[in-house]
């Protein structure tokens, strides 16, 4: 099975907002620069999921559900 290229990934990086994709799977709230959003892999009550437009990332500090 043939790797993805870096090249490839920055070509997806570059067409698409970070901000439109995960709002399309959880709610965003705006916060100063930032985007939060609650958890996708827990129950939270409050958002702890940032999503930075300006990088073009997302910090996943929480680890998926396994899948048992």
């Amino acid at each position: 099975m043939a790797r993805v290229t870096r090249e490839s990934i920055e070509e997806v990086r570059r067409a698409n907002d970070i901000v439109d994709v995960i709002r399309g799977y959880v709610p965003l709230q705006k916060r100063g620069s930032q985007f939060w959003a609650n958890c996708p892999f827990h129950d939270e009550k409050t958002p702890h999921f940032p999503c930075r437009p300006s990088a073009s990332s997302t910090s996943v500090s929480a680890a998926a559900p396994s899948a048992t």
